[in-house]
Parts: structure tokens; sequence; C-alpha cells
């Protein structure tokens, strides 16, 4: 298994180094994107900024806001860095076609709807295709 991505499986060193090549830029992107999600997140739970009006943003926005993310401004750089990592998630799924993969892709799609209720990022569009390469077609 990939150490750095833990999405990419092999049956050996010798398969693993033979596939390095073709697999170190989505997952170097994946490595980074990562770390670019966690900055944002933890950026988040430590603001203390005010939005509307008078209230302050919530300390824990991911539970107190889950549905209005978009509508909070200081959550978009955190929305987009998970979406691009979604994104990223989503090709490397594309590509190299595992459960784990798919999984992935769809744990990230799904969170972002749970944020975004409306969607602003269009993540909705590649739902059905997540879906339907897991065989979960009937959610």
């Amino acid at each position: 298994r990939c150490v750095r991505c833990k999405l990419v499986w092999y049956c050996s060193k010798e398969c693993q180094k033979e596939d390095f090549d073709g697999h170190k830029g989505y997952c170097k992107k994946i490595g980074k994107l990562e770390a670019s999600t966690q900055r944002e997140s933890a950026a988040l739970c430590s603001t203390t900024d005010h939005i509307f009006s008078a209230h302050a943003v919530p300390q824990n926005l991911f539970e107190t806001a889950a549905g209005d993310f978009w509508g909070i401004i200081v959550t978009r750089d955190y929305m987009r860095a998970r979406m691009a990592l979604a994104d990223e998630v989503y090709h490397l799924a594309y590509e190299i076609e595992t459960k784990e993969s798919w999984e992935c892709a769809l744990n990230h799609s799904l969170e972002l709807l749970r944020l975004c209720i409306s969607d602003n990022l269009g993540i909705r569009y590649r739902l059905p295709f997540i879906l339907l390469y897991l065989n979960r077609d009937d959610e």
C-alpha cells in the first residue's frame, strides 16, 4: 500500500517501485492537498472573527454551521481546498479503479455536501458517477 496517499495497493515492493513513476504525480499532489485542507481546517477551528453583524464565529463551525458553510466567508478557503482534494482523489480513483479510492472520493464528496447543502462547488454532479462505480446506485 502506498504510505503517503493510502489509496493504491501493490502486491509487492517490486510492483510498487515499477509503478512509482506513474503514481508519484497523483500521490504528491494528494499529499499537498491534504496538508492544505488540514491547515485550512485548523485555521477555522482557531478563528474568532465576526461575520454577520455582531455574531461571533462559533468555535466548531464543522458542527454548528454544517449545511451553510459557503454562506460564511471565512470557510470558503477550506471548502476550496477540500474540493481540490476531492477532485484529485476522484481523478485518481478513475485512473486506478479500486474500491478504496472510490470510497475515499465518496467520503470527500459527502462531507462537502454535508457542509454546504446548496453545493456551490457543484459536487452533486459527480456524486452519481461515484455511486455507480461503487455499485451503490440505489442510494
